[in-house]
């Protein structure tokens, strides 16, 4: 299918973020209008192929197994990674309330194979941790973010009482703090194994060659919580940035065939 001006103005019609390739596809119509005869509409259908060539995949996954714990932070984590770098260790940041005194992370026999903070939510504040990455050639749609969590006791145990919490998830732009994710907040009631679930009906765009960091901010709704994560899954198409000289090489295509029709 051949693609009208309304279509290369419309990046969400054609699923491109990239101003760069939504340039070169506009330049591209108007040489076909030039030519009058429409030359460089094979070469936008084309274009708009490779541009569009998308790729589903689990952007970042990790179950917390084999972590180990210092303090605050968890080291040694084990990520799957599809079209980003590695985001390594984590790193709690309590906000604590006036009077309390939230610690470390959990490192309890229970608390294996999880991010834990010891903070009670309920009562002394709320707990955020940033996850940061950069993206590699691709431009990356996010469709979803998943993540199993649970509570602890201020033991260390895991806690079998239902209780609530609020979770808070956004991303941004690590260099200028441009927000691509606003935050989203889910209210979870829960005891152990539940999952939170962010479905995204349009996806969440993130650019090639950029880095983010993906924050999760956890509140208290009632006391008695200390709320941790056992597994967080981000899935997302990866999508086929077109090299400078293939587009090159389209356009000197598209000039050529348009004098040979003339």
């Amino acid at each position: 299918m051949l693609l009208t001006l309304s279509d290369v103005k419309n990046r969400q019609s054609v699923g491109l973020q990239s101003s760069s390739i939504r340039g070169f596809l506009t330049t591209f119509y108007i040489m076909s209008l030039i030519t009058q005869k429409n030359p460089g509409g094979l070469v936008v259908a084309l274009l708009g192929g490779v541009a569009l060539s998308a790729q589903a995949a689990v952007i970042l996954e990790t179950d917390f197994s084999g972590r180990t714990v210092s303090g605050t932070s968890a080291t040694n984590i084990t990520w799957t990674t599809n079209g980003v770098t590695n985001p390594g260790d984590l790193t709690v940041n309590n906000i604590a309330v006036d009077g309390a005194n939230p610690g470390d992370l959990f490192d309890t026999s229970a608390a294996q194979g999880y991010f834990a903070p010891d903070n009670n939510i309920g009562n002394g504040g709320e707990w955020e941790t940033s996850i940061v990455f950069t993206t590699l050639a691709d431009n990356i749609a996010l469709t979803t973010i998943l993540w199993d969590y649970g509570n602890f006791g201020n033991s260390g145990n895991i806690q079998t009482a239902f209780r609530s919490s609020e979770y808070t998830v956004s991303i941004s732009e690590v260099l200028g703090g441009a927000v691509v994710l606003s935050p989203i907040s889910i209210v979870t009631t829960a005891s152990d194994g539940i999952e939170g679930l962010l479905t995204f009906n349009t996806p969440v765009t993130l650019d090639a060659n950029t880095e983010y960091s993906l924050v999760f901010n956890a509140d208290g709704v009632s006391a008695g919580s200390n709320t941790s994560i056992d597994a967080l899954t981000v899935n997302g198409d990866l999508i086929a940035v077109p090299e400078p000289s293939s587009l090159l090489l389209l356009s000197l295509g598209a000039l050529a065939f348009g004098r040979r029709r003339r």
